[in-house]
């Protein structure tokens, strides 16, 4: 048996995911060790008073040179009244992050020792085999992207494909099985607070991020062609964004979000 299920984060903000047909919703909680998605906590009350099986993942930033210890307990600090009841897992798609495979086993290995549960991997694909070993002598499941040959050797158990601007997702397995990845334990409390007030995101050269509203930082107008834009420099609020290395435009950091 399978289960359908989208993934989703800020940039969704204006879906209501109870109307959404599907069996469960994984919500992007924090990112690094400053940034907590300010709908977050919308999009799984939404989940789970409409039914649906939740989760919630940590968007991984090593390449800033953030400890996994850290990034790990920013995670729970945030998801306190999700634990027990959502499936967990680490997000790994930063920039250089085939080569953090000593810094996400300590993250995996941080939240196993602070809940018993263990949380799914997500990383692009190619330079997955850099974490296949860890993973499996872990007992970690992996939530692969659409090209499943990169995964050989490792057990798979969501699996993510990009469509209709939404990320879509396929877990194999029943809603018990779900809640054996969420809930080893068996026991789910019944407390569900909100994740801390979000805080004013914090932007990074190297950071993928997305338009908002397509104003330059001087107030006038421009044309957003990508869907995504790199971060090029940072000063303040305002912050320069190109694709492929070439400038686009100089904005205001309330003019763009995290990818």
């Amino acid at each position: 048996m399978t289960l359908k299920g989208i993934d989703v984060s800020s940039y969704q903000k204006n879906l209501n995911v109870a109307n959404y047909p599907c069996d469960f919703i994984i919500c992007k909680a924090t990112e690094g060790t400053g940034y907590v998605n300010p709908v977050c906590d919308t999009h799984y009350q939404q989940a789970r008073n409409s039914g649906k099986l939740l989760g919630v993942y940590h968007y991984a930033r090593p390449d800033t040179g953030n400890s996994a210890v850290a990034e790990a307990d920013y995670f729970l600090g945030n998801i306190k009244g999700y634990i027990g009841e959502a499936v967990l897992a680490l997000d790994l798609e930063c920039t250089g992050w085939q080569n953090f495979s000593t810094w996400a086993k300590a993250w995996l290995n941080r939240v196993y020792e602070k809940t018993g549960i263990r949380p799914l991997f997500y990383s692009p694909g190619a330079g997955f085999q850099n974490f296949k070993d860890m993973l499996n002598a872990g007992n970690y499941g992996v939530w692969a992207c659409s090209a499943d040959s990169y995964y050989n050797g490792a057990t798979i158990v969501i699996k993510q494909s990009v469509y209709d601007n939404l990320d879509h997702d396929v877990f194999y397995g029943d809603k018990n099985a779900w809640m054996k990845y969420a809930n080893p334990a068996g026991s789910v409390s019944n407390n569900h607070p909100a994740p801390a007030a979000p805080v004013k995101a914090c932007f990074r050269v190297g950071d993928t991020v997305r338009v908002t509203n397509s104003v330059t930082y001087d107030g006038k107008p421009f044309k957003t062609w990508f869907r995504t834009y790199t971060v090029m420099e940072v000063s303040g609020d305002r912050i320069v964004i190109g694709v492929n290395g070439v400038v686009t435009a100089a904005v205001n950091s309330k003019n763009i979000m995290h990818a």
